[in-house]
């Protein structure tokens, strides 16, 4: 099985696990397949591009944009920590 995440994701995912830290959240990757869901994992045997298994969407949540005094908020997308 192979995950295709974004390079600072992946270190920042086995710097948590180092730290005995489970989940954080990052703004990389808001609003993509990556987050959303839909990233195609398996086509079809047939040769079609038919998708027959897609990704799931990851959970997510909007916070206060740092120095953004008028109330702005930006989503991030949750990570968890490599696991052994």
């Amino acid at each position: 099985e192979v995950e295709l995440v974004p390079m600072g994701t992946l270190a920042e995912r086995m710097r948590a696990a180092g730290a005995g830290i489970p989940a954080f959240f990052t703004k990389t990757g808001a609003g993509t397949w990556h987050h959303l869901g839909g990233m195609p994992q398996r086509y079809a045997p047939d040769g079609s591009r038919a998708v027959v298994q897609a990704s799931e969407p990851k959970p997510s949540r909007a916070f206060a944009v740092p120095g953004g005094g008028g109330g702005e908020t930006a989503e991030y997308v949750m990570e968890e920590a490599l696991g052994g």
